[in-house]
C-alpha cells in the first residue's frame, strides 16, 4: 500500500478567489514530504472576475508546484471537480475549499500515511467547524464516528439520517475513479452525497482518519438558511432517484418518502397511511433505549 509518489491538492473557486490566502498559507505550512511530491491545482469555474495575477502573487515564492486552470464558462462544482481530477497527476486527490484551511502542518503527511497503512480507496477526516459567532465544534461526533466500522449502518445514516461525510475533508485514491467512475454529472453542485451512497452500495468502505484535518468555514451554498437554488434542485434530484431507482426496497422507499420528504405537519396528515412506518420508528426507539439501559 506504500505506493504513493504524488499528491494533488485541488481548490475550486467561483467568485471567491480572494478567500484563497488562508488555504494557500495552510498548504505552505505543511511539513515537507519525504517520499512523495505535491502539486496544487487552483481551478476557477468561469468567475465573472478572476484575477489570475492576484492568485499567482499569493503563490509566488512559496515553493509550491502549482497550476491555475480557468474554465471558459461556469460548468458547476461537479463537472469542474471531475475536470480537475482528470488533469491532476496525483495518486491521492485532496480537495481543499478556498475558504477552508488545513488544521496543522502534519495533515497532508497523516492523510498519506493513513492511505499507505490501510486498504481504503476513500477516507474522510474530522473537521473543526468555525461559526461566525466564534464557536468551534468538531464533527462527526464521537457517536457518529462508530458508524464507520459498519458499512450498512453508515449507508443507513447517509440515506435516512443526517449526512455526516463532508466532501470538504474526504480524500480519494485515483484508482477509485477508474473502478466506479467520476462524480455524477447529473448534479451541478452536489458531488459528494450521491457518490458516497454509490460507494457504500457497491461494497466500498469509507475509512475514518480520527483527527481534525481542516478548519471548516460554516456557511456557503450548503448552509440551511441560504441554500443555493442549484443545490436545492440537486437534493431534489437525489430524493427522486432514491424514491424511484433500484437502490431501496419498497418498504425503504415508504420510509424515505414519509420521514425524509414530508414536513412534520404533512406527516401528521399522512400518518393513517403510514402506520407501519410509525410502528417501525417506535420499535427502533424502544430497542435503542433498551440497549442504552443494558449497557
Amino acid at each position: 500500500m506504500g505506493d504513493i509518489t504524488k499528491v494533488s491538492i485541488i481548490t475550486l473557486t467561483y467568485n471567491n478567489y480572494r478567500l484563497l490566502e488562508k488555504a494557500i498559507r495552510s498548504i505552505t505550512m505543511q511539513s515537507p514530504p519525504t517520499h512523495y511530491e505535491v502539486e496544487y491545482l487552483v481551478v476557477d469555474d468561469g468567475s465573472k472576475e478572476f484575477d489570475r495575477a492576484y492568485v499567482e502573487g499569493l503563490l509566488a515564492g512559496k515553493n509550491i508546484n502549482y497550476r491555475i486552470i480557468v474554465n471558459e464558462k461556469n460548468v458547476g462544482t461537479v463537472a469542474s471537480f471531475n475536470n480537475a481530477i482528470r488533469q491532476s497527476r496525483g495518486d491521492i486527490i485532496i480537495p481543499l475549499s478556498a475558504d477552508d484551511e488545513f488544521f496543522d502542518p502534519q495533515v497532508v503527511n497523516d492523510i498519506v500515511a493513513f492511505f499507505e497503512s490501510h486498504p481504503y480507496q476513500v477516507i474522510t477526516g474530522l473537521r473543526q467547524c468555525e461559526h461566525a459567532d466564534g464557536r468551534h465544534e468538531v464533527v462527526p461526533t464521537a457517536q457518529q464516528r462508530t458508524l464507520f466500522n459498519h458499512r450498512a449502518a453508515l449507508l443507513e445514516q447517509t440515506i435516512f439520517k443526517r449526512h455526516i461525510i463532508s466532501g470538504a475533508c474526504t480524500y480519494y485514491r485515483r484508482t477509485i475513479f477508474d473502478a466506479v467512475g467520476f462524480f455524477s454529472d447529473e448534479y451541478r453542485l452536489l458531488e459528494d452525497h450521491p457518490y458516497y451512497i454509490k460507494l457504500l452500495t457497491q461494497g466500498y468502505d469509507i475509512g475514518l482518519l480520527e483527527r481534525v484535518v481542516i478548519k471548516y468555514a460554516v456557511g456557503g451554498v450548503a448552509s440551511k438558511k441560504n441554500k443555493h437554488p442549484l443545490l436545492v434542485a440537486d437534493l431534489q434530484h437525489l430524493k427522486q432517484y432514491l424514491l424511484t431507482g433500484p437502490l431501496l426496497t419498497r418498504m425503504e422507499k415508504r420510509r424515505f418518502y414519509y420521514f425524509k420528504t414530508q414536513r412534520s405537519r404533512q406527516r401528521l396528515y399522512l400518518a393513517p397511511l403510514y402506520v407501519d412506518q410509525l410502528l417501525w420508528a417506535l420499535c427502533r426507539k424502544i430497542t435503542a433505549l433498551w440497549r442504552r439501559n443494558a449497557a
